[in-house]
């Protein structure tokens, strides 16, 4: 499951930025995924990674198309990384002169932010539980979670190994 964002230009203050400039926005670092799902540090994709160095978790993959930046966040994730791209689409916002995006067809005002956070860190938070569940009972052996950085596998061990959910 993903979240997608789209931050729109208005047509009278269109702004070029890079997405090094984007992520410079939030302190963000990123990559481009290879062909073994490993980023490729600092590298520019069709879809880039972006997310938290200081806190490695899921990232969201951002890009631009059309007058404006697209952000796809996959959940389950990491609080900091959802807080994150929550952060940096109000930044988008502010710098494209806007006071809302629209987040999977819905159109969200800064005020609506904490809201969206929280249903994001319980849809996640709910996820895991689920998987937990199900490798309790037999039902996987484990899950692939595509991290920011590389993929990983989590099986009753690892589960374990944290303290499950």
């Amino acid at each position: 499951m993903a979240v997608t964002f789209e931050i729109k230009q208005r047509n009278d203050n269109i702004t070029e930025l890079t997405l090094p400039q984007i992520a410079d926005m939030e302190n963000l670092s990123y990559g481009a995924m290879n062909n073994d799902y490993c980023l490729e540090f600092g590298e520019i994709g069709k879809f880039t990674v972006m997310y938290k160095p200081d806190s490695i978790g899921r990232g969201f993959e951002v890009w631009q198309e059309e007058g404006k930046v697209v952000i796809r966040m996959p959940l389950p994730n990491t609080e900091t990384d959802i807080r994150a791209a929550y952060s940096l689409a109000q930044k988008l916002c502010e710098k494209f002169g806007t006071d809302s995006f629209v987040c999977d067809d819905e159109i969200v005002p800064f005020a609506h932010i904490p809201q969206k956070i929280a249903e994001n860190i319980t849809a996640s938070e709910n996820s895991i539980k689920l998987l937990e569940e199900q490798i309790k009972e037999g039902e996987q052996r484990s899950f692939i979670l595509f991290g920011a950085v590389n993929p990983v596998t989590v099986g009753a061990a690892e589960l374990e190994e944290c303290g499950g959910t």
